[in-house]
This record gives C-alpha cells, sequence and structure tokens, in this order.
C-alpha cells in the first residue's frame, strides 16, 4: 500500500496547509497497480511529537577548487557555507538516546552529528551536517569511491 495525494489546499501566503489523499492497494484483486516512480516524499511530526533542534548545514567554504589560484582569496568565500535551521523538528523519544558526538543517518540529507554546542539535559539539541548524501563535487573528485561512503 502506498498514499496517493490527489489535492492540497494553500493558505493565504501560498503554504499547503492541508493535503487530501488516497490509499492505494498494491493488488486490486490478482491484478498488480502499476504506479510511477514516486515524484517526492512528505516528512511528518506531530506537534506533540516533536521537539525543536538546530540544524547547521555545511557546505564548501570556497566557491572555488582552489583559492589560493585566485588573486584575492576572499572574493571566493561562500557566504552561504553555513544555513542554520534554528527551528528544525526531532522526535522527542530520541533525546534519551543521544550523546555529545553521536552521529546520524537523516534521510535523503546526509550525516549529522550532534554538536557540542548542544544540552541535552535541557531539551537543546545541535545537529551539524559533516556530509551531504548527494554531494556532486565529492563524487567528481573521488569517483567510484565516493559510493562506497
Amino acid at each position: 500500500e502506498f498514499i496517493k495525494c490527489i489535492d492540497y489546499i494553500k493558505d493565504q501566503f501560498g503554504n499547503v496547509v492541508e493535503i487530501k489523499a488516497e490509499l492505494v492497494d498494491f493488488n486490486e484483486g490478482e491484478k498488480l497497480v502499476k504506479c510511477k516512480k514516486c515524484k517526492g516524499h512528505i516528512h511528518w511530526l506531530s506537534k506533540q511529537h516533536s521537539v525543536d533542534i538546530e540544524a547547521r548545514l555545511f557546505d564548501h567554504l570556497f566557491k572555488v577548487d582552489s583559492p589560493n589560484e585566485v588573486e584575492n582569496f576572499l572574493d571566493a568565500f561562500n557566504e552561504d557555507s553555513l544555513k542554520v535551521l534554528p527551528s528544525a523538528k526531532m522526535h522527542r523519544d530520541l533525546l534519551d538516546k543521544i550523546n555529545i558526538g553521536t552521529i546520524f543517518q537523516f534521510e535523503r540529507m546526509g550525516f549529522f552529528c550532534v554538536d557540542t554546542d548542544s544540552d541535552i539535559e535541557k531539551n537543546k539539541v545541535v545537529f551539524n551536517r559533516t556530509i551531504e548524501l548527494n554531494d556532486k563535487d565529492k563524487t567528481k573528485i573521488l569517483g567510484d569511491k565516493a559510493k562506497l561512503m
């Protein structure tokens, strides 16, 4: 079985506030339902089961491969090398499984490490993304070895 989106409702700001879906059974009688390749994924966590976390998404520090080859290396600095998501969500039951330095793989996002800025006892959790799952530059540099990581 899978869920198929059949409609959605947006608020006055263009944000999706409601999704209308139907449950599709893979087997209709004896015939297997042919489904299209999934176009997207919805990750959902209820407010009552979530806690706020901070997620830090690190990217390449420089816009070029060799900043020492640029006349002024500061011109090659990537202003977007760090994006901070101050109100990301995590399931509250994970709080007792987290320690500083613990590494997690977030689905379709990458690998994250619990930062030393976290205060687990006060429910303050900070995750740093250390490796993006689809890092094209890493694949270009490492070739087939990147697929094994």
